[in-house]
């Protein structure tokens, strides 16, 4: 039976005033300076040798080595040369895409999304099959979704280095286990990283939806690799993610980004945690399509089931195109929710001195217009940091795919990206 993979902790070496990170000359850390080199050529395509010892403080030696490896390897591959300053051309190098793979999984309680992604990020395939049913039979057809999609695509299984699982929480990654997702029923207390590398023989990461986008966004989302940004997750739920220069920031359990619980309408309805106008119960998309019924959008003989996740999606889905087609009432609710996700917005950007805000997430299509309009001005006027920094809000640059791709982005990133954790320097 395959062993689970299981992520390690880390915090990345990195130089704060450059988009590379810096290897080291010791002779202990070959594979962290081989993960360095290779990260460069990632990030940006046609360097030589020698510009990625310039870029990351490798000798000329170790970049060469180093290279050769990678060449040898099939992941990086010489593409033409360069006239230089004096001497002979330098050869250019760039990332061979198609040197391996990874899948990822966003399982959202209303849509599956699967893709399979090279290592430039790109991807080569992607399906939304039909998950139903407990954990068990979920995981089943997760499994045989992945082997359908890796068989169409004419990609070589063997090429395929893991899976990314994004999942709603509570999770633990430390256990690699999903304990009891409130949207998603059947789920509790399931070791589904064991049990879905059991089904595919290859590695799993447990990932949480948000932590997920980050990655992808991070990976490539444009402008947003190598910042700082926030990124906000609007699906079912609501949660935010961090990423700092490039690294995501995941929390003790995998479990960072729950913002369900901050409060953005002191006059708003009581939660079930105590405290009234929670960002999750005033800004959700249940919270959307009660503000709907209460303000006479439905004809009072219509019944709308709130505990029916899909009949709540397909309402929402319905606000959000009668705002789209001109009826105030409905417009004026999502330019309200906008505003709460706002002032979530202003409190944890001044918590975080982060001038980038990112959004993105299954429903964040329908409500981009209206949210847009509120949440930049917002941060520009109520913040402490307006008087030090602006502020920028973008759409995810990923699209709908954003926990997916990200989700098999992390395989990539833990396989491939120079991680610091591992090494350890003894004093003589």
């Amino acid at each position: 039976m395959p062993r689970p993979y299981r992520a390690e902790s880390w915090f990345h070496m990195c130089d704060v005033r450059s988009s590379f990170r810096k290897g080291t000359n010791m002779p202990a850390v070959a594979g962290y300076n081989s993960s360095v080199v290779l990260e460069a050529v990632r990030k940006r395509e046609g360097l030589s040798r020698s510009d990625i010892a310039k870029h990351t403080g490798l000798t000329a030696q170790t970049v060469s080595n180093i290279v050769r490896k990678l060449l040898d390897d099939g992941l990086i591959e010489e593409t033409g040369t360069q006239a230089g300053r004096s001497g002979k051309p330098r050869t250019l190098l760039q990332l061979r895409a198609d040197s391996r793979f990874a899948l990822g999984v966003h399982l959202d309680p209303i849509v599956t999304t699967i893709v399979l992604v090279n290592i430039a990020g790109e991807v080569v395939a992607r399906s939304h099959p039909a998950i139903t049913g407990d954990a068990g039979a979920a995981i089943r057809d997760i499994a045989d979704s992945c082997e359908r999609l890796i068989a169409s695509s004419g990609v070589d299984r063997s090429a395929v280095i893991g899976l990314g699982l994004a999942m709603p929480g509570p999770l633990d990654v430390r256990t690699d286990t999903v304990l009891n997702p409130p949207n998603l029923n059947g789920w509790h207390e399931v070791p589904v990283v064991e049990r879905l590398s059991e089904a595919l023989d290859m590695p799993v990461i447990l990932e949480k939806d948000v932590t997920a986008a980050c990655y992808g966004e991070s990976w490539v989302g444009g402008g947003a690799a190598d910042r700082d940004f926030l990124f906000f997750y609007l699906g079912f739920g609501l949660s935010f993610g961090v990423s700092r220069h490039g690294d995501v920031y995941r929390g003790h359990t995998g479990n960072e980004g729950e913002i369900g619980h901050i409060v953005v309408d002191v006059d708003g309805r009581e939660c079930w945690c105590g405290q009234r106008g929670c960002v999750s119960i005033s800004c959700d998309p249940t919270a959307i399509v009660l503000k709907a019924v209460q303000r006479g959008v439905y004809d009072g003989a219509e019944e709308i089931d709130l505990t029916d996740m899909f009949a709540i999606n397909g309402r929402f889905n319905d606000v959000c195109s009668k705002a789209r087609q001109g009826d105030k009432t409905c417009d004026a609710i999502l330019h309200e929710t906008g505003r709460g996700i706002g002032r979530a917005a202003v409190i944890l950007s001044d918590l975080f001195d982060i001038d980038h805000i990112v959004l993105g997430g299954p429903n964040w299509k329908q409500l981009e217009h209206a949210y847009l309009e509120e949440i930049e001005p917002m941060l520009r006027t109520k913040t402490v940091m307006r008087h030090v920094h602006d502020f920028k809000v973008t759409s995810t640059a990923v699209g709908d795919d954003v926990a997916a791709l990200g989700a098999a982005v992390s395989v990539l990133d833990r396989k491939l990206s120079p991680k610091a954790a591992p090494l350890r320097f003894v004093r003589e």
